[in-house]
C-alpha cells in the first residue's frame, strides 16, 4: 500500500528550546505544540488573505482539525503532525550550580540567562525565581513529519506553506517570540511526490549577508502567500496579527553572530537600552533615548508620590501587562540617570501597566533567529500591525501598590527602535538592516 501524502523536514535548533509537558524542568518536543504553532501562521495566512470568522475556523479546521465550537463542527483535520527527537538528546537546564561563601546555589546561568544580558532580557523567565527551565540547546536534531492520511494533498500544501512561515519567522515553546526556540531547516524536505515540493518555496538558503537573507525571505513569502487563495471581496483583516502589505513588516536586522546565541544576545542588549531609555549610539556619539528616559522618570514619579504621567505611554507597545521595578536609592538604579529629579530619598518599588479587562497582549514583535546552510546567524523581526487593544482603545492602567491612575498609549515605539537603534548606521557609516518586501 502507497503511503500517504506527506513532507518530512530536518531541522535543527538555532537558539534553546524552552518547551515542556507536564515537567516544566525537563524539554520535549511535543506535536501538539508544533501543531498550535503551525494553526497560528496558517492564520496569519488565511487573515491576510481576507479569511475571518466562520470562513476562518471552517478553512484552518479542514487542515488542522478542531474541537468543534461557535458554529463550527467538530472534525478530524486533514494533516497529521509528528515529531520525532535525536536518540540520545541531551536536555540542559536554566541554573547552574555555584558555591558562594561556602554555600552551594542555584543561579542563572551565565553564558545563556546572565542577568544583564541580551539573551538574559529576552529569555529572563526561564530562571526567574524558582523556574529551572530544561531546555534543547543548540544544534539538537529532529525531525517534523506533515502526514495527509486521507490523501488531502492540497491540505499538506497548506499545512507546507504554515510550516516556511514558522521555520523561517517564528519558533517553538516559551518565549518564542522573544527569539528563544528558533530552529531551521538543514536541507531540502522529503516529500511524498516531486509536485508536492516543487509548490513550495524553498525551506533552505546559502545566504551569507543580509541582503541576500531578506531576497530568500521575500521570495519565499510571495510564493507562500500565493498557496492561499484570497477570499473574494475581502481585505486582510487588522483583528488579529496577519500576513500581507501594510498589515506586517519583516526586517533582516544584521545582528549576527557565530552562533544563534551570539547573535540574540547583541539584538537584545540593544533592545533592552532602548527599553529602559538608558542609552543609544548616534552615529558613533553615545547618548540617551530621551523621550524614553522623560517616560521612565513619569512612571517613577508615580511610584514615589502618585504622581500621574502626563505624557502617553509608549512602552506598552511592546506588549502587556508590563512591569518595571525601580531600586531604592543610595543602593543604585536599574536605571543609570545622572538627572534622576527625584534624588536620594527614593524607596523604591514596581509599577505595571495593563489595560481595563485585558489580561495580556503579546507583543507585536516577532524575534526569529535565523542560521543559513552558510552558518551564517541573522535576527529577522516581523511586526504585525494588527489591532492592540480592543476597539482600537488607547487607554491603559497604571498601579504602583495601591496606587492606579488612567493613561493614554502612544504609538510607534518598535517603528522608532527599528529607525533609531536597528536601521541606525554604525561607526563605519553601514547600515545592516534590510526590509523584506510583504506581498498584498
Amino acid at each position: 500500500m502507497p503511503a500517504p501524502p506527506h513532507l518530512v523536514f530536518d531541522c535543527r535548533v538555532v537558539t534553546p528550546l524552552f518547551l515542556a509537558g507536564a515537567d516544566q524542568e525537563g524539554a520535549e518536543l511535543r506535536a501538539s505544540s508544533v501543531r498550535g504553532a503551525l494553526r497560528y501562521w496558517y492564520r496569519a495566512l488565511l487573515g491576510g488573505r481576507g479569511y475571518t470568522d466562520l470562513a476562518l475556523a471552517q478553512a484552518e479546521s479542514a487542515v488542522f482539525g478542531n474541537a468543534g465550537m461557535g458554529g463550527v463542527q467538530a472534525q478530524a483535520g486533514a494533516v497529521d503532525v509528528v515529531t520525532k527527537l535525536e536518540p540520545g538528546i541531551r536536555v540542559e537546564r536554566s541554573k547552574e550550580e555555584i558555591v558562594r561563601n561556602g554555600q552551594r546555589r542555584r543561579v542563572a546561568r551565565e553564558d545563556i540567562l546572565k542577568l544583564g544580558s541580551g539573551t538574559g532580557y529576552l529569555w529572563y523567565s526561564a530562571a526567574l525565581g524558582d523556574n529551572d527551565r530544561g531546555f534543547l540547546p543548540e544544534g539538537t536534531r529532529f525531525q517534523v513529519a506533515l502526514v495527509a492520511p486521507r490523501g488531502d494533498a492540497e491540505a499538506l500544501k497548506q499545512a507546507g506553506a504554515a510550516f516556511w512561515l514558522l521555520a523561517q519567522l517564528g519558533g517553538l515553546g516559551t518565549r518564542s517570540r522573544s527569539g528563544a526556540g528558533s530552529f531551521w531547516v538543514q536541507s531540502t524536505p522529503r516529500a511524498s511526490s516531486d509536485a508536492l515540493l516543487a509548490a513550495l518555496p524553498p525551506f533552505t538558503t546559502n545566504a551569507a549577508d543580509s541582503s541576500a537573507l531578506a531576497r530568500f525571505l521575500q521570495e519565499g513569502l510571495a510564493r507562500t502567500v500565493g498557496l492561499v487563495p484570497s477570499r473574494e471581496g475581502a481585505a486582510a483583516t487588522k483583528d488579529f496579527d496577519v500576513i500581507a502589505k501594510g498589515k506586517t513588516s519583516v526586517i533582516v536586522s544584521g545582528y549576527t553572530g557565530g552562533c544563534g546565541v551570539d547573535a540574540a544576545r547583541e539584538f537584545g542588549a540593544d533592545l533592552q537600552r532602548f527599553r529602559s531609555g538608558s542609552t543609544g549610539f548616534k552615529g558613533d556619539q553615545r547618548e540617551p533615548w530621551e523621550d524614553r528616559r522623560q517616560e521612565m522618570h513619569a512612571i517613577k514619579r508615580f511610584v514615589h508620590d502618585g504622581t500621574p504621567p502626563r505624557l502617553e505611554l509608549k512602552s506598552a507597545g511592546f506588549g502587556l501587562p508590563l512591569q518595571l521595578q525601580f531600586l531604592k536609592h543610595p543602593n543604585g538604579s536599574n536605571w543609570v540617570d545622572p538627572d534622576d529629579p527625584i534624588g536620594p530619598y527614593f524607596n523604591g518599588g514596581t509599577a505595571e501597566i495593563g489595560a481595563p479587562g485585558l489580561t495580556r497582549r503579546a507583543s507585536p514583535l516577532q524575534v526569529h533567529v535565523a542560521r543559513t546552510s552558510s552558518k551564517y546567524h541573522d535576527v529577522v523581526l516581523t511586526t504585525f500591525n494588527s489591532t492592540f487593544l480592543p476597539n482600537d482603545s488607547r487607554e491603559l492602567t497604571l498601579k504602583a501598590g495601591h496606587r492606579q491612575a488612567t493613561v493614554l498609549m502612544g504609538r510607534g515605539i518598535i517603528s522608532q527602535f527599528r529607525k533609531e537603534v536597528v536601521g541606525a548606521p554604525d561607526k563605519d557609516g553601514n547600515v545592516w538592516m534590510k526590509t523584506v518586501e510583504v506581498p498584498a
